[in-house]
């Protein structure tokens, strides 16, 4: 009797807890005078346009990990302490001054955890939301974290940045970060925070955000600011919510360094299916382009197999902050053994960004794995792999008829 050996792949369910501060510290929206419309949703964008730009934006950490090598400074508030996880990252300080020019030094408050009397700035993370009802997605620009401050921390209450040693040379120097701050002027609503740079024993600020004249700004754009005056200095960076009967904020994607202005850069590699693969199979090679640079435009993205130039794309017009273009290849191997697929484009003032490949392995044999080589999207838009049904019928792909751009390629 021929012995037939099935392989079932299980579905296992984590129960993720987290630390919900929703009902202990309620936001400051309309809902909290008994209104019926939530200021966050008449400010904010549709959740889809929302959840779009924070996938676009997730892979911001790479691009500035790949610039802290070279000596820039970036923080994404993407690690924390999991039971302390209303902590600032390692050599943030937290201090409260009566007023805007006093000496934070003297009140060090880095290590009390919020409540009650002690509101002040915290980690927000998927461990520690204390607004959104559970949901920290929106105070964060990218990735899972960001550092929001209470809309009720009284005085003025500052993050502050570790010591970072800015170069003596190089493109315009700046300071750019995105923030979460919004207002309500019916009820008189005012935000106010302000940036402060610390350099040879002296405290300047940078910059005072003005809610009459700038409005909100819920992650729409980044704010940019000049070093130009602390070449060679060492400095430490401070963002200071002031209590003015505001809104609580948030900040994140904070990065300080030489200003990049023809950059572009490609994130996101996806394979798809990544296995299972025969020869004459076709394996679709998406990629995410995008500008960095303030000098936006086109740019050509380049599919290249085991270093041959297999085809290329031309995108549209990319704008430093807009959305990244997503560049669709089809490739169809016509051997079998391992295969490097790599996507580039061409060199710029950052050239770390410019590359990225995988590995393939492409079988000379049928095997189980090519069962699962039907696609589909789950319930965010996202493309999963799709096991077969128990029936043995082929299953339905759901995403192909939404590829955007690229050109199909043979052979």
């Amino acid at each position: 009797m021929e012995k037939i050996v099935f392989t079932f792949i299980g579905i296992i369910t984590f129960l993720v807890t987290s630390t919900n501060l929703s009902a202990q510290y309620p936001s400051r929206n309309p809902d909290s005078k008994n209104k019926s419309e939530d200021l966050r949703q008449l400010l904010a964008p549709a959740k889809d346009a929302r959840a779009s730009s924070h996938q676009a934006e997730f892979y911001y950490q790479r691009y500035y990990n790949e610039a802290v090598k070279n000596g820039y400074y970036y923080e994404g508030f993407e690690t924390w302490i999991k039971s302390q996880p209303w902590k600032l990252p390692q050599g943030w300080n937290r201090y409260r001054t009566t007023s805007l020019t006093g000496n934070p030094f003297s009140n060090d408050i880095t290590n009390l955890a919020p409540g009650t009397g002690n509101l002040n700035w915290y980690m927000n993370n998927p461990d520690l939301y204390p607004y959104n009802d559970g949901d920290p997605s929106e105070y964060v620009k990218a990735g899972s974290g960001s550092i929001g401050c209470f809309w009720d921390a009284k005085d003025f209450t500052w993050a502050v940045s570790p010591t970072i040693a800015l170069p003596t040379s190089g493109n315009n120097l700046v300071v750019n970060f995105w923030v979460w701050v919004a207002n309500n002027f019916t009820d008189g609503w005012y935000s106010r925070f302000h940036v402060r740079v610390y350099a040879d024993g002296q405290w300047t600020t940078l910059y005072s955000y003005n809610p009459q004249t700038e409005g909100s700004n819920l992650f729409d754009a980044p704010t940019s600011l000049s070093l130009n005056d602390y070449k060679g200095k060492n400095v430490r960076i401070a963002f200071v919510h002031q209590w003015n009967k505001g809104i609580q904020i948030a900040i994140d994607e904070i990065y300080a360094g030489p200003e990049l202005k023809n950059d572009f850069g490609l994130s996101f590699l996806e394979i798809a299916p990544s296995f299972g693969l025969l020869p004459g199979d076709q394996a679709y090679v998406w990629v995410h382009a995008e500008a960095f640079g303030t000098n936006g435009g086109p740019v050509t993205v380049t599919l290249k197999i085991n270093g041959q130039v297999r085809d290329t794309f031309t995108t549209g017009t990319l704008a430093r902050g807009g959305n990244p273009e997503l560049v669709t290849f089809i490739w169809t191997p016509r051997r079998h053994g391992e295969h490097r697929v790599e996507v580039t484009i061409p060199d710029d003032d950052f050239n770390q960004n410019n590359v990225l490949s995988q590995t393939v392995y492409i079988n000379h044999y049928y095997n189980l794995a090519q069962d699962f080589e039907n696609f589909g999207r789950d319930e965010q838009g996202n493309r999963i792999v799709v096991s077969p049904q128990m029936t043995g019928q082929p299953t339905t792909s759901t995403g192909f008829s939404k590829l955007p751009s690229g050109r199909y390629l043979k052979g």
